[in-house]
């Protein structure tokens, strides 16, 4: 925990000192905040509902997804396979923007090759925004520790007219040294200027949930002003558990009946007792006593319901998430898409916003291959997001449709192959149908 909040303090000064220019939006209030989210998010000690939520939405938004860049030139299918390298990280970042409230997705070039950097929220100063538009902003783009230093790298992004300028700097223990000093790092020019731009070449994913704030872009989790119920669930919960434990069942044993050198304990669920005044077998004296109390398990049970639906109508969600779900299983589609209209609805939300940052993270991929020689500049490209629905699918009601799709000439044989094999781009199904069309002449692949 220390850690994190030594990061929050120690970025902003230095950020400060680097980049003179930048200089934070928002109030120390807000900044706290943009804290509090990170720490919260990260905290692993006790239940996160954070995290709880920001886990599901992911996996309803992401699951089966295809994101392809796709066109007729090589710089097109260069693109995609630098987004598809990075794809196998979306969930995780995204699951850290709906807990944290925003990140930054950040191309780089080294040694020849563009990765994309993952920057959270509580590493970033916004210095100047247009409406959603970012115009500049620094942050700590990676650091790493040996034994006795500490070393980071931090980057500025700024739109000046129609150039995007990107400094790059790096520290040894708060102060600043050649970025050629280290190693993994000696590839990065300390800066560079990129024109023919209308944005900063990054992108910027935010959580959909409103920051109630009209005038700064700070993103904040899913469970933004959710903190009084999550408390009242966390005493819930430690009401109950304080019940069980005064309430558990043990049983006490006369000591005339337990042998002198056996010592009974409560933790083994057992009580050595005395009845003074009574002999055995004289029908007065109780040689066991089962003490075992009522467990009032419904009523909290039933408290912590309506405390789950509380926190769920909250963040925008349908019940199901952290509260018992609603029974689906024999409902239609239509009847499942009404159950979890606000789960669905935030879940969209969240899409939308993915592909506005990624839209972006692809036009600053191609700005990058522009400025570093790589070929196919001008030529054209399209990104195509495709869905999946999830719950509401039937399988075997989906594939029909599609091989109805197929036959009515409405989708290509390229296309119907990757509803059977989703994980193959556009590109590899129509590599793999063109094979088995010149191994079956006669017939189309799917025709029976």
């Amino acid at each position: 925990m220390n850690f994190f909040r030594d990061i929050f303090d120690q970025l902003r000064l230095t950020l400060k000192k680097l980049f003179p220019e930048s200089k934070q939006e928002g109030s120390i209030f807000e900044q706290r905040a943009i804290r509090k989210f990170g720490l919260d998010y990260r905290d692993v000690e006790e239940i996160n509902f954070p995290a709880i939520f920001a886990d599901r939405i992911t996996t309803l938004a992401l699951d089966k997804a295809v994101i392809e860049v796709t066109g007729d030139n090589a710089r097109a299918d260069e693109i995609n396979r630098i987004l598809q390298a990075e794809r196998r990280h979306e969930k995780k970042w995204m699951r850290q923007a709906l807990g944290i409230g925003a990140v930054l997705l950040v191309p780089y070039s080294v040694g020849g090759e563009v990765h994309i950097d993952v920057i959270p929220q509580d590493r970033v100063m916004i210095a100047e925004h247009s409406g959603c538009n970012l115009r500049r902003l620094s942050f700590l783009a990676d650091k790493f520790d040996t034994q006795h230093d500490q070393f980071a790298r931090w980057s500025e992004y700024s739109l000046e007219g129609d150039r995007c300028i990107i400094r790059n700097k790096a520290t040894r223990n708060g102060s600043e040294i050649p970025l050629t000093a280290v190693k993994a790092w000696e590839g990065i020019p300390p800066e560079i200027v990129i024109g023919g731009c209308d944005r900063l070449l990054l992108g910027y994913f935010r959580c959909p949930t409103d920051n109630k704030s009209p005038d700064i872009l700070t993103g904040v989790p899913l469970t933004f002003g959710c903190d009084s119920t999550i408390r009242e669930i966390k005493e819930c919960m430690e009401q109950m558990a304080n019940e069980f434990d005064a309430k558990e069942a043990w049983v006490g044993v006369d000591k005339r009946v337990v042998p002198a050198e056996q010592t009974l304990k409560k933790k083994n669920r057992y009580v050595a007792f005395n009845t003074p005044g009574q002999k055995i077998g004289d029908g007065g004296a109780n040689l066991f006593e089962v003490y075992s109390p009522e467990i009032r398990e419904s009523a909290y049970a039933a408290r912590l319901k309506e405390l789950y639906k509380r926190l769920e109508k909250q963040v925008g969600t349908s019940s199901g998430i952290v509260s018992p779900a609603d029974d689906v299983a024999l409902q239609t589609a239509t009847q499942v898409n009404r159950t979890l209209y606000d789960t669905l609805s935030l879940v969209g939300d969240c899409r939308d916003a993915y592909a506005y940052a990624m839209d972006d993270v692809i036009y600053a991929i191609n700005a990058l291959l522009d400025y570093y020689g790589y070929p196919g500049a001008g030529l054209e490209y399209d990104v195509s997001y495709k869905w999946s629905n999830g719950i509401l699918d039937d399988a075997t009601e989906h594939m029909n449709l599609m091989f109805r799709a197929k036959d009515a000439q409405i989708i290509s044989d390229a296309e119907l192959r990757q509803e059977i094999y989703p994980d193959e781009t556009r590109e590899q199904a129509e590599e793999a149908v063109a094979a088995i069309k010149e191994a079956n002449p006669i017939n189309s692949m799917f025709e029976v």
